[in-house]
């Protein structure tokens, strides 16, 4: 019995020279063999991205991300048994809008151990009684 529950949330990226887009951004932009990179944005203009692939391990990650979702998402890669899920790009005016949906995933081996951890002690008290 898997229950899966749905968080929807929306994301501005500013796009200007230099952000750092990671390669799950960028592989709705343009091809899907961009995965394991990340890239830096070198020019946008009126809707076309230039990248550049990021060599430099110690180029800081200038995402701009509202620091209120950022902490969302940070809450939610911390959480255990969720996945993210980018479904949606749009380019507005130089701001990306992402529209993440973030999926909860509640296993049911885990309220099984639960169950189990609940059941020792009752057995214990049972053989003491008798």
């Amino acid at each position: 019995m898997k229950q899966n529950t749905i968080i929807k949330s929306q994301i501005l990226l500013q796009i200007t020279a230099g952000v750092i887009l990671t390669a799950h951004e960028v592989k709705k932009f343009k091809n899907p063999s961009f995965t394991t990179k990340n890239y830096i944005v070198h020019q946008y203009n009126k809707g076309n991205l230039k990248l550049k692939k990021k060599h430099n391990k110690q180029f800081n990650r200038k995402i701009l991300i509202k620091a209120t979702e950022r902490k969302l998402i940070k809450k939610i890669r911390q959480t255990p048994n969720t996945q993210i899920k980018l479904t949606h790009i749009e380019i507005i005016k130089g701001l990306v809008k992402l529209k993440l949906i973030v999926i909860k995933k509640e296993i049911h081996k885990l309220k099984r151990r639960d169950m189990r951890q609940q059941k020792t002690p009752l057995l214990q008290e049972q053989l003491t009684q008798q």
